[in-house]
């Protein structure tokens, strides 16, 4: 099922809202179960492109769900793409209050900063 263009838009909103009011909210495959991974990255281009538009810079990229666990957790057979935001980036050293976050928790992951960027192609 691919979402219309309304829904995609309202989505990637809802998403930007909670961000910004640091409230959760339900996750959007509760909303539309049968929601693809075709469709999330669609609704994830809409809201990078929403939030640069309103100023913010893409600080880089996210590769999750690397766990083959993780990935059975949530129904996907490979790692997700996501974007990284100037706005939510800390500095070493710095501190954050927990109230920016909506569920604050501590993830290690690996980092690199490349000399030039990568061409990322997302599966539509």
């Amino acid at each position: 099922m691919s979402v219309t263009e309304e829904v995609n838009d309202d989505l990637a909103h809802r998403l930007i809202a909670a961000e910004q009011s640091c409230v959760p909210i339900e996750p959007i495959t509760a909303l539309y179960p049968d929601l693809t991974v075709a469709d999330a990255y669609r609704v994830q281009m809409t809201l990078v492109a929403t939030k640069v538009e309103s100023g913010d810079q893409v600080a880089g990229r996210k590769v999750g769900a690397t766990n083959p666990t993780i990935q059975q957790l949530l129904q996907i057979d490979e790692p997700l793409i996501g974007s990284l935001f100037q706005s939510a980036r800390v500095a070493n050293g710095e501190t954050i209050s927990l109230s920016r976050l909506i569920h604050p928790r501590v993830e290690c992951e690996i980092a690199f900063l490349l000399g030039a960027d990568l061409v990322v192609q997302a599966r539509l």
